[in-house]
């Protein structure tokens, strides 16, 4: 479990390339406090990048991304149950991407969640 931090709960890329072939990234949580979620499993975020530093890319040629939840105690806003992208390159050859929750606290009131499976903001996906 992620408490606290500002990422997901088993990946983080801000700068160079995951490539996912198989495995399952599954039942991870990701909860935070006074930042925005940022994916239950997965994490993409290139707006960090400076410089002569790669970007921020994700590939997934095979494996599942399932049963991730982020939760949000504070805020009414939530992003990226599965995968959250920003700034960042998706490409999806394979693989599965089901049952990704967002969670909001019980002491939390409205309903701002985005993206239960893939969350992307000025991003380029592409599935094939």
């Amino acid at each position: 479990i992620a408490d606290g931090g500002a990422g997901a709960a088993a990946v983080v890329v801000n700068s160079g390339t995951f490539d996912l072939y198989g495995g399952k990234i599954n039942g991870n949580e990701s909860y935070l406090k006074g930042k925005m979620i940022r994916g239950g499993a997965i994490s993409v975020d290139g707006s960090f990048v400076k410089g002569d530093l790669p970007p921020a890319v994700l590939n997934m040629h095979g494996g599942e991304i399932s049963n991730n939840r982020a939760i949000r105690s504070d805020l009414p806003m939530i992003c990226g149950g599965g995968i959250y992208l920003r700034h960042a390159t998706f490409q999806m050859t394979g693989g599965k991407i089901c049952d990704n929750a967002l969670e909001l606290d019980g002491s939390v009131q409205g309903d701002a969640r985005y993206g239960a499976g893939i969350y992307a903001i000025s991003s380029t996906i592409t599935i094939q």
